[in-house]
């Protein structure tokens, strides 16, 4: 009885120890596998890191190109700004008792009988001393047109008017006198040539 049961014993004891072999074998197996697991995710982690120091390294060198260039383009515009200035801004006239003893010859054309004597009036209580008068016979615009040698003398006539352009010569045709009041005088200084839009007699 004894001896048969050893018998039946030993198959059992057979299969018990193929049993833990497999769990030792799988254990094994299964601390490789995660083993291996973790190994690949730190070399993945470690080129992560790599390539996010190389973008951050790119990133540091694009923003130092960007801060360049924008204290390049602020110098620039600094430059330019100064520049303009220096260009743009004009020479201030000296007014002086003299400039008020030119020579002016107010035209009237526009069709309203007295506006080049209004005019007249007005320059002379801005203190213009030699103001004179005349008929025009040619077309005239709507603005007023001053005509003589310095474009800066506009300023002098800002007050009275303030829209004028400057044409650079003189009036030779066109121009008639009242001989009842004056000869025509050939040399004047500036010439006003009245725009329909100043066009007024009082």
């Amino acid at each position: 009885m004894a001896r048969d049961y050893k018998k039946k014993q030993k198959p059992f004891l057979t299969v018990l120890y193929v049993i833990a072999l497999l769990a030792v074998i799988a254990a094994l197996f299964f601390v490789i596998r995660e083993n291996r697991k973790s190994r690949a995710e730190r070399v993945e982690y470690q080129e992560s890191l790599s390539e996010n120091e190389g973008e951050i390294e790119i990133d540091i060198a694009t923003e130092r190109e960007e801060v360049d260039e924008l204290e390049e383009d602020d110098e620039a515009s600094a430059s330019s700004a100064l520049t303009a200035s220096v260009t743009l801004t004009p020479t201030p006239i000296s007014f002086s008792e003299s400039c008020y003893d030119m020579q002016i010859l107010v035209l009237n054309g526009t069709g309203i009988q007295g506006a080049a004597a209004y005019w007249k009036s007005q320059l002379e209580e801005e203190g213009f001393t030699e103001v004179e008068t005349a008929s025009y016979t040619k077309t005239v615009g709507s603005q007023t047109m001053v005509y003589g040698e310095n474009e800066e003398i506009l300023e002098y006539f800002s007050e009275v008017f303030p829209n004028a352009e400057f044409t650079e010569g003189s009036v030779t045709e066109g121009i008639v006198f009242d001989t009842t009041v004056k000869d025509s005088q050939t040399d004047y200084d500036y010439y006003i040539v009245i725009g329909i839009s100043d066009a007024r007699n009082s």
